[in-house]
């Protein structure tokens, strides 16, 4: 993956609103979009496998 140095459009949070947005930007225009999310790095195994989502989200630290 290449980095840019250019984007028509910055949104500083994926939460359900940012992605909303950048979603329906991204669908209707042409525009270059960068979605920034903050966050701690996802090495948790329970990240990384889709069947301990439901797991991860029993931990205080993830809700």
């Amino acid at each position: 993956m290449s980095v840019r140095n250019d984007y028509d459009v910055i949104v500083v949070g994926g939460g359900a609103a940012g992605c909303v947005v950048v979603g329906k930007l991204a669908a209707k225009t042409d525009l270059k979009i960068l979605l920034l999310e903050a966050g701690d790095d996802d090495d948790d195994m329970l990240i990384q496998i889709p069947a301990g989502f439901a797991k991860l989200l029993q931990q205080d630290k993830h809700v």
